[in-house]
């Protein structure tokens, strides 16, 4: 099982944020790639707590990332 937080620090890595490991699930609230209703719930993350956390991180990668000709 992973937990939230790991899974926060994780998305935080790949958009290159810098964090504690005690941080981060704050962070990743204060950067949309969690609901506060998701935090609160249990530490496990589920398959769509993942799911959505990956699509937050995906939509703020593709917002900044790939600039056109």
């Amino acid at each position: 099982n992973v937990t939230k937080q790991d899974y926060a620090v994780m998305m935080l890595r790949v958009l290159k944020v810098e964090h504690t490991y005690a941080d981060a699930l704050q962070i990743a609230l204060d950067r949309a790639l969690l609901t506060e209703e998701m935090a609160a719930g249990n530490k496990t993350a589920t398959r769509g707590d993942i799911v959505y956390m990956t699509f937050a991180t995906l939509e703020q990668i593709n917002s900044v990332a790939i600039p056109q000709p």
